[in-house]
């Protein structure tokens, strides 16, 4: 009787092991994203520059980068809930009440993920227009 009682026990530690570990992948990625939406702004910085010396407000400025990285984002979310649900079925094994194709999951992953990658384009494209673009063109 002494296994019927310590199997719930090691299922609800494995549980909590999985999310833990499922908490550390997503604030990982969260900081890669955001370390690689700086990275693709800050590559431009002398477009920025020229543009900016050309007459562009700092409102062009953000709205430009905010288009190109809602257009990155919508091809990652695109190409990520393809791959999802491929391998939905695969992993539906694993996963307990949520069926494998489940819309609410798939809504609130893909509104997260489109929320989260928005706001970070904008804050690094709000940061970036905020620069001189005499500074900017003169660190090229």
């Amino acid at each position: 009787m002494g296994n019927a009682r310590s199997a719930p026990r090691r299922e609800r530690q494995s549980t909590f092991l999985l999310g833990g570990l499922a908490l550390v992948a997503l604030l990982f990625s969260a900081v890669g994203i955001y370390g690689l939406i700086g990275y693709l702004i800050e590559t431009q910085r002398a477009e920025l520059g020229m543009r900016a010396a050309l007459g562009a407000t700092p409102g062009d400025l953000v709205r430009l980068y905010l288009r190109r990285g809602v257009a990155l984002a919508v091809m990652g979310v695109v190409i990520g809930s393809a791959l999802g649900l491929a391998l939905s079925r695969v992993s539906s094994s694993l996963l307990f009440a949520v069926e494998w194709n489940d819309p609410v999951t798939y809504v609130l992953a893909l509104s997260g993920t489109l929320v989260y990658l928005v706001s970070v384009t904008f804050l690094s494209a709000i940061r970036l227009s905020k620069l001189q673009p005499a500074a900017i063109l003169r660190q090229r």
